[in-house]
């Protein structure tokens, strides 16, 4: 039973007339300051508002054609006042008022009003589709049609004996989300057909002329197509993270622009990680080559550009961005070397084939599985490591920090070979188990030692690694009982790397290490002209002394 009084009763007439001369004052006192344009969108949303309460009430409180109409111009009404929110105080608190306006009218007035709250909510969806494609003024015409029709097919069907009702809901409502899944499917794959087209294997040497942070200043970076962190892959699927991570000394280190170019994106960070802010630059003579810096902090003149005001999940950009909308943002001209902000400097750089600017966000096994019709996920997109990229003499500042293309990067024959960590639709990598990891090591091609509670002597090369697994820990260290530098005794159940190093007062080319462990465990020596072929596929970052470092292993 609704909270309004029964149709055609007096109270109910009383009720409706009282609201009608309401709004009549409303319309009277605002109308010059609104058509002025004094009060802006805000003025008219309170219009639009009070005209739908309105026109609700008078549907209350009369029975027949009246109600009809004045129920269908409740639906209009309220649907332009959602056009107009949707520029005044954004779409996220919009949707949040919406739904809540939903519940309480629909438990206040009854489902046999039903469709007041669902026509306009379809309007609204409707809006949200069509102004990714069109004009806003285009997408309020639309989404009016499409809430009346909306309220004048679910009032026919509520018009049903008792009996039908429940099914005529249950109808109405799988064929409003169909209808939005059917649209939405409908614009991503005209807008995939709409893109200006280019060479997803555009050449990308020489690209970046300028250093994006400050190597000096960083502990590690994470090696590309390793398996740290969450997998982040391009159009090969690959389950590895095809960017690198960056681990400073310091929490966070200047940021700079790897060429000329412009920022066409910025967004705030809303996956929940270390925060801040995305943003997407891209060169001037390749536009459909972009790179993107990570959780950063951009710096003033970014954000005034750009008109952010507060953090937080930027819902419009996103939902053009899956629908393959490329922003319609001026860009903001850079130089190489300009400052963009600060951060840790975790990076990517992807080319696609296509040449908007239209950042790209289908690099997760989930939004390969639920966006599959949008364009940044059917279109062809390639991930290279920006150390690919850079000129001679900036990848110069880094073969001085210790790392180059070779050592940095994993080929993808050797994920598939090397491939200890496995991730699921949450993309968060986990070591595989123990018989895996166990198979793993006897593929290496080297000698695997075995051991358990027992001690177990052993002959170790000077600048050799210890690959070691154990899932309950090992003590590495020399017969004299003393401690070895580089070992470690919290190894977590993954092939770990350890860089032994030999006693001081060692004058030969080997050492004796013993293994001392709680249960059963696994070894293998690798001598220094095996690293780069056995540890660093293995590895899931580069540290600055030259040392590849795995989760659980000493660095």
């Amino acid at each position: 039973m609704g909270l309004l009084p029964p149709a055609g009763t007096a109270i109910a007439k009383r009720f409706a007339a009282t609201h009608a001369i309401v709004v009549a004052v409303t319309v009277f006192a605002l109308a010059s300051p609104v058509i002025h344009g004094e009060m802006g969108l805000g003025g008219l949303c309170v219009l639009f508002a009070s005209l739908g309460l309105a026109a609700l009430h008078v549907e209350s409180a009369f029975n027949g054609a009246l109600s009809r109409y004045a129920g269908g111009t409740a639906a209009l009404a309220v649907s332009l006042m959602a056009g107009c929110a949707v520029g005044w105080v954004g779409l996220p608190l919009l949707l949040a008022v919406l739904v809540g306006s939903i519940v309480v009218i629909g438990l206040g007035i009854g489902w046999r009003r039903g469709a007041y709250p669902t026509a306009v909510g379809a309007a609204i969806a409707t809006l949200v589709f069509v102004e990714q494609l069109a004009s806003t003024q285009v997408a309020i015409v639309i989404a009016l049609i499409v809430g009346l029709g909306a309220f004048t097919l679910i009032r026919r069907n509520q018009e049903e004996s008792q009996r039908g009702r429940f099914r005529s809901l249950a109808s109405i409502t799988v064929g409003t989300v169909m209808t939005v899944l059917g649209t939405g499917i409908v614009i991503m794959v005209v807008a995939s057909n709409v893109l200006t087209d280019a060479d997803v294997d555009t050449d990308v040497t020489d690209l970046v002329t300028h250093n994006f942070t400050d190597p000096d200043t960083i502990a590690m970076v994470s090696m590309f197509r390793s398996q740290f962190g969450h997998t982040y892959a391009d159009s090969t699927r690959s389950v590895s993270s095809m960017k690198h991570y960056v681990l400073r000394e310091t929490s966070s280190g200047p940021l700079y622009a790897p060429f000329d170019g412009e920022v066409f994106q910025l967004l705030s960070d809303w996956g929940g990680g270390s925060g801040g802010y995305d943003l997407w630059v891209r060169p001037t003579l390749q536009p459909n080559v972009s790179i993107r810096l990570f959780h950063m902090q951009p710096t003033t003149q970014l954000i005034t550009h750009f008109g952010i005001k507060s953090e937080g999940f930027d819902l419009e950009n996103n939902l053009k961005i899956m629908l393959g909308r490329p922003t319609t943002n001026p860009p903001f001209a850079v130089k190489a070397g300009d400052l963009l902000g600060t951060g840790e400097g975790e990076i990517a750089l992807t080319v696609t084939d296509w040449a908007d600017p239209l950042p790209t966000f289908c690099t997760e096994p989930f939004q390969w599985s639920l966006f599959m019709f949008s364009p940044t996920c059917a279109r062809q997109n390639r991930l290279v490591s920006v150390f690919e990229a850079m000129t001679p003499d900036v990848a110069g500042e880094w073969e001085a920090w210790g790392l180059t293309p070779e050592k940095i990067i994993i080929t993808d024959k050797e994920r598939e070979i090397f491939d200890i960590f496995g991730a699921g639709l949450d993309s968060r990598f986990r070591p595989h188990g123990e018989q895996e990891q166990i198979e793993k090591l006897y593929s290496l091609g080297l000698p695997v030692i075995t051991g358990s509670s027992g001690d177990v002597d052993l002959e170790f090369p000077i600048g050799g690694v210890l690959l070691m697994y154990s899932t309950d820990g090992i003590r590495v260290h020399l017969p004299d009982g003393r401690d070895v530098e580089g070992a470690s005794s919290g190894l977590d159940g993954v092939i770990s790397p350890l860089y032994l190093k030999a006693p001081s007062t060692n004058i030969d080319n080997m050492f004796t290490v013993r293994l001392t462990g709680i249960s059963a465990w696994k070894a293998v020596v690798v001598p220094p002209e095996e690293i780069d072929r056995v540890v660093r596929p293995l590895a899931s970052l580069l540290a600055s002394s030259g040392q590849y470092v795995t989760r659980g292993s000493a660095h």
